[in-house]
């Protein structure tokens, strides 16, 4: 079982994690935070594997949030979720994934519960975002 915490500002995004959350068998919710604030305590309490974090949210940025998140020996793996991201500062920045705020349920479970990678920063496809290529 994927222990998994949730920061998003808004209680309507919380709600719908937590409903993609409950139908993932191998997922469980193990708490959810509006600020900073509420994640670090949850942190301290939950130890969640994974935490799935908004890139734009009261207080500082996601990026410099990760970066912390990320820091301590035995930190969960971050997933920034958000609408849009720079990979490159998403990498820098400690996230293990990206996925795009508009990607499908099972995108966003299967990249929680993929298995953590120290090689490489993993980007869930974007499907509001068009393919690029030269002909």
């Amino acid at each position: 079982m994927i222990r998994v915490a949730i920061l998003d500002d808004s209680p309507v995004v919380r709600a719908g994690l937590r409903a993609v959350l409950a139908a993932e068998p191998d997922l469980e919710a193990v708490g959810f935070a509006a600020d900073e604030r509420e994640l670090r305590t949850l942190l301290a309490h939950a130890r969640p594997d994974v935490v799935v974090l908004d890139l734009y949210h009261p207080g500082r940025d996601g990026l410099r949030l990760a970066l912390d998140v990320t820091r301590p020996p035995d930190a969960p793996r971050v997933v920034l979720y958000s609408a849009s991201v720079d990979p490159v500062a998403a990498t820098v920045a400690g996230a293990d994934a990206v996925v795009s705020k508009s990607a499908d349920t099972s995108t966003l479970a299967n990249t929680i519960a993929r298995p953590h990678s120290t090689a490489d920063t993993f980007i869930a496809p974007d499907p509001g975002r068009a393919a690029w290529r030269a002909d």
